[in-house]
């Protein structure tokens, strides 16, 4: 059980992975001359997808709270939001204990009325997500990735 960001990372990687299997590639990211690259990346039917994990401990008590404790870098942001530009999956992917919230990177960037980047989510909106098929729970010391790639890729 993922007790800090890097053990959720390898455990939801590794999920997938098995999950997947021939069907996805997924590999971790590593460019120590870098910043702002995602924490891993997947091929899955000729559509690519970059994911920027989280770790939260802890969930605020009130909705409009803001969840992570360290939000998305500029870095972090500029990438996933290119990936969106050009075609491509960018996800911020959020873990608890026992459950993850995917949340498309569309989903936060700004649109033609507004102009606010989100670098950080609230509450209520990662409730929404989970709500809207993003969520993906621990069972049985196992994380259920079933339909991971599929739902990222039914958001236009």
């Amino acid at each position: 059980m993922a007790t800090n960001e890097s053990e959720f990372k390898s455990e939801f990687r590794a999920a997938l992975e098995r999950h997947y299997g021939h069907a996805a590639e997924v590999w971790t990211s590593n460019d120590m001359f870098r910043s702002g690259i995602p924490d891993f990346n997947a091929t899955w039917k000729s559509k690519y997808f970059s994911i920027e994990a989280k770790f939260v401990k802890k969930l605020p008590a009130r909705d409009l709270s803001l969840v992570l404790k360290h939000e998305l870098s500029a870095g972090q942001y500029g990438h996933l939001k290119r990936m969106y530009e050009t075609g491509c999956y960018g996800t911020v992917l959020i873990g608890l204990t026992d459950i993850a919230v995917a949340i498309p990177i569309q989903s936060l960037v700004p649109c033609k009325n507004n102009t606010e980047i989100v670098t950080n989510i609230q509450l209520h909106y990662l409730k929404k997500f989970k709500e809207d098929g993003f969520g993906f729970i621990r069972q049985n010391g196992r994380w259920q990735v079933a339909g991971f790639f599929e739902r990222l890729a039914e958001v236009v």
